[in-house]
């Protein structure tokens, strides 16, 4: 969905009082934490057991504005390919053309249209779409932490959410055997699915990160300012160097330094969608909408599932 080796290596000072303004009318952007959530479904098998599966590969954002929910947001792709329900065959059935046709309809996606707090948390209302096929759905949530730091100072924030739906008004069928009534008030699996969500939004504590040569750039940025910011004369240091610095200084608030640093790996990486998500935040946090959009677009062209760049750019698009 995104270049794998940049997304992983990526996914104090007083501020100037213009950044202040500009950030604090910002949501908080939250990335989908795959390691630490889950995506899991279950369906009854002959009128006599269920079974449960789910999809193991799948990315979103979270745009969170914590002092008014109803102005959050939230963009989820799922690969059908990563299918689990602990049975080698059965996942091979379901990704047939019978079932979800998989090399014809790769993806499943969710986009909310709009957020409804509730005593517990909140309605997550949206699209999904399945097959090519898409329903307004509505998932009650609750929220399990709110915004929480952990052992490492990352900014996690939890919920979960239950939703229930017909496979057949999304064109998931199977044969004709598996939607017969083989014995009276039994069906061979069942219409209805429950499908069942544990999210866990992660915003990275920067400053943990390395690579070789970000501190060193970050240490320039501050002391000597942004016009000190060069690209590298060989090897070192790499792209990686340049986007981490511009992460660190970005999470002390300092999207002017950042924002050079972005400048400068989107030159050296023009092909990588997620140098220039974090270019458009930084453009973002200095109150740069025009170019910041520009930025996003530029992510979404080259990664067109890339959820941050979509996110931002929805949420710029409301103001």
């Amino acid at each position: 969905m995104r270049i794998a080796w940049l997304h992983r290596f990526l996914t104090g000072l007083a501020l100037v009082p213009a950044i202040v303004r500009a950030q604090s009318k910002l949501p908080t952007k939250y990335e989908i934490d795959e390691a630490h959530s889950s995506v899991s479904f279950a369906v009854r098998f002959m009128g006599l057991t269920t079974i449960h599966g789910a999809f193991s590969q799948y990315a979103g954002t979270l745009m969170v504005t914590p002092d008014d929910l109803a102005r959050s947001s939230v963009s989820v792709v799922i690969q059908v390919s990563s299918i689990n329900t602990n049975n080698g065959q059965r996942d091979h059935d379901l990704q047939n053309a019978a079932f979800f046709d998989a090399a014809h309809f790769p993806l499943i996606t969710f986009r909310s249209t709009s957020v409804v707090p509730s005593a517990l948390g909140f309605t997550l209302n949206g699209q999904l779409t399945i097959r090519g096929i898409t329903k307004d759905v509505a998932i009650p949530c609750t929220l399990l932490h709110p915004a929480t730091r952990d052992a490492w100072r990352n900014t996690r924030i939890g919920f979960v959410g239950t939703l229930a739906i017909s496979r057949r008004e999304f064109g998931v069928l199977g044969t004709a055997f598996w939607n017969s009534e083989y014995d009276p008030g039994r069906m061979s699996i069942g219409d209805s699915v429950t499908i069942e969500l544990a999210i866990e939004g992660l915003q990275p504590n920067y400053d943990k990160w390395n690579s070789p040569g970000s501190d060193s750039l970050a240490q320039v940025a501050l002391g000597r300012g942004a016009a000190a910011v060069k690209p590298p004369v060989d090897s070192v240091p790499t792209v990686n160097g340049y986007v981490v610095a511009g992460l660190k200084l970005l999470g002390r608030g300092r999207a002017d330094l950042a924002l050079r640093l972005f400048e400068v790996a989107s030159g050296l990486a023009p092909e990588a969608p997620q140098v220039y998500v974090h270019l458009g935040d930084a453009r973002m946090a200095l109150g740069q909408e025009g170019m910041a959009r520009d930025a996003f677009r530029r992510a979404l062209a080259a990664d067109s599932l890339n959820t941050s760049a979509a996110e931002s750019l929805r949420w710029l698009d409301r103001q």
